[in-house]
Order: C-alpha cells, then sequence, then structure tokens
C-alpha cells in the first residue's frame, strides 16, 4: 500500500494511481465480444442458448416468470424484505424530485421538451459479487421517468435476493441471460429478448466490451463501469477508525477496487494505517480487500486541503468523503466526482443501500465528464421552436449571411421566401 506525501510522488507512482487497474481495455475482451455479438446476429435465440451453456452451464427457459419473483419476495427473511422496501421507496423519492418537467420554456420563442426514452436494457451482474440494490438503483428511476418497457438481463444463477429485489423494482420483462451475450441481445434483438434503445448496468470486462460494441450498432450505452473506487479527504478532525472502516467498505468489493487517503495531519495516517490492519482480522472478505489495498490502496499526506481538494478534481473518484472539520466549505472546491458524502455521518455506504441518490456512478476518472445515474438518465430533450412573423424578420437578415457564407443558397432563400 503506497504511502506518501503528495508533493512527493514519483511521475510513475502518480501514474500508477490515476491509471487504476484496470482503465487499459482488453484486447482479448473485445475479440470475445464480437465473436458473440456475430453470432447473436446471425442465429439470434439460438447463439444466447450457446454461451448460456458454455459460460453458466445453463439450457432452461430465459424469461423469468412473475410467480418465481413472488416466490423469491415471499421466501426471502422478512428484514431483509423491509430493509430493500425502503431502500427501493428512498430511491424512488429521490428520482421523482429529480424528474424535469415534460415541457420548460426557455425563451419566449423556444422550449425543451423531456421524454422517457420507449425502451431500455439493464443488465443486473449475478456472479460472484451480485448486488440486489443495483437492480433498484437501476430499475426504479427507469420507471419514474416513465420509460415504456424495461428489460433487464442477469445470469441464470441469479440469487434469491436479487429476484426479490427486482420483484420489488418490477421491471417489465426478466431474461435468465448473462456476460456478453445479454448485452448482444438487448443491442440487436433476438426472437426472445427484444432490441433496446439504451442499455444501462455494470459488468465484468466482457459486459463492458460488448456496450462499446452494442454502441456502433446505434444503441445509446450508459458510462462504462470499472471497478469500484473512494477518496476519503480527512484533517484532524477525523477519526481513524471510521475512515479505515470506509477504506475496507470500498476495497472489499473486488481485488481491483480503488482506496485511497488524502490528509492533512500525518499522524492520522499513521493511525488509519493501524487501524487497516486491526479491521482486517474479522473482515469476511478479508482477502479481496487486504489484494485490494496492496495493489490500488494509497495513504497520502497533503500540505493543505486545498493541496488535497486538487488532487481530488484531478483522481475524479467514484465516491468522494470529505471527512473535515468544514466539509460544506470543502465542498465548494470540489469539481469532479460521482457522489460526494459529507461529514462523520454520511458514510459512502449510506449512499450504496439507502440515502437515495444513485450508486450507479462513474469510475476510473470518467467524473471529469460524466454523471452518475440519474432519472434524466432514462430521459432524452427535444428542443421545440415557435416564431411569429415579426420574430423571424428580426432574425431573417442574420440567418441568410451566415447561409451564404456557409455556402448554402437554399437556406438563405427559405427564409426570404417567407417575406415576399
Amino acid at each position: 500500500m503506497l504511502k506518501k506525501r503528495l508533493n512527493e510522488l514519483t511521475e510513475n507512482e502518480r501514474k500508477a494511481l490515476f491509471e487504476r487497474s484496470t482503465s487499459k481495455s482488453s484486447v482479448k475482451a473485445f475479440e470475445i465480444a464480437r465473436s458473440i455479438f456475430d453470432e447473436v446476429r446471425k442465429n439470434g435465440d439460438e447463439a444466447v442458448l450457446v454461451y448460456s451453456q458454455k459460460f453458466d452451464f445453463y439450457d432452461g427457459a430465459f424469461e423469468v416468470e412473475e410467480k418465481e419473483l413472488n416466490r423469491a419476495l415471499a421466501e426471502i427473511r422478512i428484514e431483509l424484505k423491509k430493509a430493500l422496501e425502503e431502500s427501493a421507496e428512498r430511491i424512488r423519492r429521490f428520482a421523482e424530485a429529480q424528474k424535469p418537467q415534460e415541457m420548460r420554456r426557455i425563451t419566449n420563442c423556444g422550449w425543451v421538451k423531456t421524454t422517457p426514452i420507449r425502451r431500455t436494457g439493464i443488465y443486473v451482474p449475478g456472479g460472484t459479487a451480485a448486488y440486489p440494490s443495483s437492480a433498484l438503483m437501476t430499475v426504479i428511476p427507469a420507471r419514474v421517468a416513465g420509460v415504456k418497457e424495461i428489460i433487464v438481463c442477469t445470469p441464470p444463477n441469479a440469487s434469491k435476493t436479487l429476484l426479490a429485489a427486482l420483484a420489488i423494482a418490477k421491471p417489465d420483462k426478466i431474461f435468465r441471460v448473462g456476460g456478453a451475450q445479454a448485452i448482444a441481445a438487448m443491442a440487436l434483438g433476438t426472437q426472445s429478448v427484444p432490441k433496446c434503445d439504451k442499455l444501462f448496468g455494470p459488468g465484468n470486462a466482457f459486459v463492458n466490451a460488448a456496450k462499446t460494441l452494442a454502441a456502433a450498432e446505434g444503441v445509446a450505452i450508459d458510462c462504462p463501469a470499472g471497478p469500484s473506487e473512494v477518496l476519503v479527504i480527512a484533517d484532524a478532525s477525523a477519526e481513524a477508525r471510521l475512515v479505515a472502516a470506509d477504506l475496507l467498505a470500498q476495497a472489499e468489493h473486488d481485488e481491483n477496487a480503488c482506496a485511497v487517503l488524502v490528509s492533512t495531519n500525518e499522524k492520522l495516517v499513521s493511525e488509519v494505517e493501524k487501524e487497516l490492519n486491526k479491521q482486517l482480522e474479522g473482515l469476511p472478505r478479508r482477502a479481496i480487500a487486504e489484494k485490494a489495498l496492496r495493489s490500488n490502496g494509497a495513504l497520502l499526506v497533503a500540505e493543505s486541503v486545498g493541496e488535497a481538494a486538487t488532487f481530488a478534481n484531478e483522481y475524479a473518484p467514484e465516491h468522494l468523503e470529505l471527512l473535515v472539520k468544514k466539509p460544506d466549505e470543502l465542498l465548494q472546491k470540489i469539481e469532479n466526482a460521482g457522489a460526494i458524502f459529507l461529514g462523520r455521518w454520511t458514510c459512502e455506504a449510506a449512499g450504496d443501500y439507502a440515502a437515495g441518490p444513485n450508486h450507479v456512478l462513474p469510475t476510473s476518472g470518467l467524473a471529469r465528464a460524466f454523471s452518475g445515474l440519474s432519472v434524466e438518465s432514462f430521459m432524452k430533450q427535444t428542443t421545440v421552436t415557435k416564431l411569429d412573423e415579426t420574430e423571424l424578420r428580426e432574425i431573417e437578415k442574420t440567418i441568410a449571411t451566415i447561409a451564404r457564407a456557409e455556402g448554402l443558397e437554399g437556406h438563405a432563400r427559405s427564409v426570404e421566401e417567407r417575406f415576399k
């Protein structure tokens, strides 16, 4: 685990921090995903079944029936059912508050019309780290947005808890299809799986490669998803045990997860290092967390809160915790982060499950240009213009002059003809 002062980082150390561990595309993943796309294009359901047998050892029916979802919801622990329902309600309320007006006037002659996407495809992972919370975080905003048809693909080994979460979220159709073949099916359409207009959801290297190929097919995709990451900025007021706990909460996701602390207090950094070793002792996913910390963890010392903020904006983390005495003041200096968590009581885990804001966020530095998932991700905007004679006359000369400068005489005449 890297432990150093920020201003003493070598060029290679800084490069390693900013690249993350899997930010480079996998050539092999693209090759495999491309061959899967080609087969699904030619053979539809038959190809999907072949790959399901090959990768998931499954050859049963694709579509999940409603009675199976209801059975899963009835069989999970009552405490878990209540927790999923409360999380769902909080996500729904936040999404409803985000929802833009259907028609919004911008000027006296211009509006923006917001329309839900007709059909979306959502991939919900179901492998070694299946997240029922992600089913809620993706399907519910789509439903609030007014998407007419929500399609979900999840691997055949989806857990009972994941199926219960889907029962609560209520997509229109769910298919037992995983991996790149699921993305290909939703992007191209098969006899069973409808062709979708936009695809959402995290996945492994093969899923991400397939989503890139889907974009080449004219299907919109959300932000590419990499390993989960957290950056914690802490000063002397922070508690080492809480900082360590939050770093481990991220490191336990997978071996490629990134957990970075930038502190203005060198003593705190040393205390956090001790706490990490102490808290690892009882962590069920200790081996995963240890490897993540060793490969992608860092304990860094900054000269000032300003220097820490500058680093955070360059790093552009998926999750950013501000465990400082005056988090609201530091917030003003932050430009690039997928989601920001302010103060002692706002742990990132709250955002993962029940605070309300979405946990599907840009990773690998993409927060410099991408936003997290929201109800608006499932909608599109169309401008609407309506001019009367006076308003068009005001800009007649401007239009004609620019049109002729571009060599487009027809454009100029289309305006001028209206006044003859």
